[in-house]
């Protein structure tokens, strides 16, 4: 999958932070730390996209920070003390659906591996085998 920067909105309160994407409605997370909510965000973004492509639904072309920047919501979101990120993304174009079997210990350990690069299930799995067929050629 291509890597993609999407643009962000985080916002601080009481020392919390939270992050939502503007082309994604309803993709929000939350954090302590600016770190945090960032990588939280990240790997909340890729799994709300994830479940999209599961669902048959279209994943937005995101828009470029010029875009947004132009938008009232994010000029609003920037006068109330709104921070404008791009977040480093993995989003698929022209995915399709597959059902495949595979041992329970080693999909454990998969989601394990997954969690940790804060990726999902499926990037994971792809991004594994890029890599192997790359070793191929």
């Amino acid at each position: 999958m291509p890597r993609e920067y999407v643009f962000a909105i985080v916002h601080t309160e009481a020392g919390n932070y939270g992050i939502h994407y503007p082309d994604y409605p309803g993709c929000i997370s939350g954090g302590s730390t600016l770190a945090e909510v960032v990588y939280r965000g990240a790997v909340g973004l890729n799994f709300h996209v994830q479940g999209m492509v599961e669902d048959g639904e279209a994943i937005p072309e995101p828009r470029t920070p010029d875009e947004w920047l132009a938008t009232e919501e994010v000029k609003e979101d920037l006068a109330n003390g709104g921070i404008a990120m791009l977040v480093d993304v993995d989003l698929p174009r022209d995915s399709r659906w597959v059902e495949l079997s595979i041992e329970n210990r080693l999909l454990r350990q998969v989601d394990k591996a997954a969690s940790l690069a804060g990726q999902s299930r499926a990037t994971f799995l792809a991004d594994a085998a890029r890599a192997r067929l790359s070793d191929a050629d």
